[in-house]
């Protein structure tokens, strides 16, 4: 009778752990995650705005041009020593940080390109901008060209 106790205690407890291993297995294997994911469309939305004048020995003014892509002036520089700044708001209104890739300046003569200097610096801490500083989105530094 012992014996039959026994095997009868030891088949139970046999059919428990193959029970539960069975149902971890058929739990486990249908799994079932829902959700809905995507990927929203991102954007560079990059321009010029508020461009300010600043005082300097050659008087002019500066515009943005409509698209609001590029900054127009022209300036006759008589002498050594002469120069004329501004400072501009870019903005970033873009969904994604935006990188400087180039600083480029158009329309001077060739003769005069080593004789003139261009300087572009953020207006709140003077650094110089430099090729892969960040714009981040949503955001706008205010720089100063002389």
């Amino acid at each position: 009778m012992y014996r039959n106790r026994r095997k009868s205690l030891l088949s139970l407890v046999l059919i428990l752990v193959l029970g539960i291993g069975l149902g971890y297995a058929f739990l486990s294997s249908n799994l079932k995650i829902n959700g809905k994911n995507g990927i929203s469309k991102n954007s560079w939305v990059i321009y010029f705005e508020n461009i300010q004048n600043q005082s300097g020995v050659v008087a002019t003014n500066s515009k943005i041009s409509a698209d609001k892509q590029t900054i127009d002036f022209d300036i006759s520089i008589k002498k050594p020593g002469d120069y004329y700044e501004f400072d501009v708001d870019t903005v970033n209104d873009g969904t994604i940080d935006a990188m400087i890739e180039s600083v480029e300046f158009e329309g001077l003569d060739n003769k005069f390109n080593d004789l003139v200097y261009f300087d572009v610096n953020y207006k709140d801490n003077g650094m110089p901008l430099e090729k892969c500083d960040v714009l981040k989105k949503n955001l706008g530094k205010q720089l100063l060209l002389k």
